[in-house]
């Protein structure tokens, strides 16, 4: 099948719109973590949430639906955008007839859903990707461009780790009393930093392996 090049550009941009909106929610989550924290300090750690005044379930209630939910709802939107731009960068590898490994942009996208192929193979696709478009940009610009892959790995080690870190505190349930759903939080605001960090590293990731893309098709880039 022939592909035909296309500029990630306008990709990269509402994909990294979207991580950054959702990495400000998570920022607000995190400050609501602590908020919940803050309200639990001030009751029996054997008391029951229905026990709590309704000032603060009220409290609890405007960070949920103020910051938890609308992150969860920019979050399924960066995926769509960003699933958007893998297979864009992707098909343009095909296009560009890079060498080494390049995978086929449905490929690169479905590994996303297959259950434990999840855990590495998204990585490794883009990575070869990656390395695979920084050879081919070097040769056309003349110089050495460096790849920065400790970026990509930094990312998917971040994410992960958010992933994992969390999962302590979803045990829980509505009966836990205060002090057991105190003991929970400091899980979730570690996971929410992960989170944070490996945000930062996605937008750099896409903005890079945009750049590089870029520069290979022989389009004005910018190495990042």
């Amino acid at each position: 099948m022939d592909f035909t090049y296309k500029s990630p550009k306008v990709l990269t941009t509402i994909s990294t719109l979207f991580i950054g909106l959702t990495l400000l929610l998570s920022l607000a989550s995190l400050y609501g973590s602590i908020t919940e924290w803050n309200i639990y300090s001030h009751y029996e750690q054997q008391a029951s949430f229905d026990q709590l005044s309704q000032e603060d379930k009220d409290t609890l209630a405007i960070i949920v639906a103020g910051a938890d939910l609308l992150k969860t709802l920019f979050f399924i939107l960066s995926i769509v955008f960003f699933l958007m731009w893998t297979y864009r960068v992707h098909r343009n590898g095909n296009a560009l007839k890079l060498d080494g490994i390049v995978n086929a942009p449905g490929w690169s996208v479905t590994v996303y859903f297959i259950p434990l192929v999840n855990v590495l193979m998204p990585l490794i696709t883009l990575l070869h990707l990656h390395k695979s478009g920084t050879k081919r940009a070097s040769e056309q610009s003349d110089k050495t461009i460096k790849p920065r892959n400790w970026v990509m790995y930094a990312w998917w080690v971040l994410f992960w780790g958010s992933y994992l870190v969390s999962l302590p505190a979803s045990f829980g349930s509505s009966d836990d009393t205060i002090g057991e759903l105190r003991e929970q939080l400091p899980f979730f605001m570690v996971s929410e930093t992960f989170y944070f960090l490996a945000g930062m590293f996605l937008i750099w990731t896409i903005r890079k392996v945009t750049s590089v893309q870029e520069i290979a098709a022989g389009k004005t880039g910018k190495e990042n």
